[in-house]
């Protein structure tokens, strides 16, 4: 039993990291990693996860094609969607001082479901900031104030 949970979050963390690492500034990590949540890599990318293995992860992707964050809104949810997740909630969020769009979703995996929050902003024209955490739901949900409380605070 605990080697399969084991072997679920290591399957849940690759399809979380998949997509490539951040560019530009590093952001400071010890403001921007949720309470109860350790850093695991040291990269452009901050990475964290908790003792229940909920992910965390904050990256930067360029802005390209060059978007407004309408755009944004729009292409994240068509895409997960159009992927399988299955729709929780979405909604505007300030990420730090500047507008954001939340998106959470569902995954059912094997006999657990899992839950995936990603929020996005502009950084500035070039750049986006994308949070993303996820983990299996119960344990999520324990955490998910937490998390939604640091990335209204993110000092980016």
């Amino acid at each position: 039993m605990y080697i399969n949970k084991m072997i679920i979050n290591i399957i849940l963390a690759v399809i979380i990291i998949v997509a490539a690492s951040g560019c530009g500034h590093s952001l400071p990590k010890e403001q921007n990693i949720p309470q109860g949540f350790a850093s695991y890599e040291e990269t452009e990318t901050i990475r964290a996860v908790s003792s229940s293995g909920v992910m965390y992860r904050i990256k930067r992707e360029k802005n390209e094609p060059y978007a407004e964050l309408a755009f944004w809104k729009e292409a994240l949810k068509k895409r997960m969607l159009d992927a399988g997740y299955i729709y929780v909630k979405d909604g505007d969020i300030k990420v730090g001082k500047r507008s954001g769009y939340l998106l959470e979703l569902a995954a059912p995996l094997g006999t657990q479901d899992f839950t995936y929050l990603i929020a996005v902003c502009l950084q500035d024209n070039k750049q986006l900031v994308i949070v993303e955490a996820a983990g299996e739901m119960v344990a999520f949900l324990e955490k998910r104030q937490t998390i939604i409380s640091t990335i209204e605070q993110l000092e980016l």
